[in-house]
C-alpha cells in the first residue's frame, strides 16, 4: 500500500511478480510509471490522487482481474483493456471526468461485475 508520495521509483516498474498494487491519498502524484512488465498484477487499487488524469497502457496486464480506480476527480480516459483476458470485476467510483468506456471493454468474455458509482461523465 503507497499512501502520500510524488513518483514511484522506475524499479517499482520491473516488480514482474507483484500481485497486488494499492496507491492511495496521493494528492501531488501525476502520473504513474508503466505497468506493462508486472505482469503477474492480479489487482490494481487507485484512489484519491487528484492530479492522475490518465493510466499507463495496460494491455499486457494479463493476469490483471480486478481493477479499482476511484476518487480521481480529473481522470478522463481508461486505457485500451482489450489484453486483460481474465478480468472479473471492474470497480470505478467517482470518475466525474470520465466521459466513456473504451470500446475494448465488449471482448472481456470473464467480466462478471462491472460498477459504475457516480460516473456521471459517462451518459451511454
Amino acid at each position: 500500500h503507497i499512501k502520500h508520495v510524488d513518483t514511484l521509483p522506475g524499479i517499482c516498474a520491473r516488480l514482474t511478480s507483484l500481485e497486488t498494487l494499492s496507491i492511495a491519498g496521493c494528492d501531488t502524484m501525476q502520473e504513474l510509471p508503466t505497468l506493462s512488465l508486472m505482469t503477474s498484477l492480479t489487482l490494481l487499487a487507485l484512489c484519491e490522487c487528484p492530479l492522475i488524469k490518465l493510466l499507463p497502457c495496460v494491455k499486457s496486464l494479463t493476469a490483471m482481474q480486478q481493477p479499482s480506480l476511484g476518487y480521481l476527480i480529473n481522470f478522463t480516459c481508461l486505457p485500451c483493456l482489450g489484453g486483460m483476458s481474465m478480468l472479473q470485476h471492474m470497480s470505478l467510483y467517482n470518475l466525474g471526468c470520465l466521459v466513456e468506456l473504451p470500446s475494448s471493454i465488449s471482448i472481456l468474455t470473464n467480466l462478471r461485475l462491472l460498477t459504475l458509482d457516480r460516473c456521471d461523465g459517462i451518459t451511454d
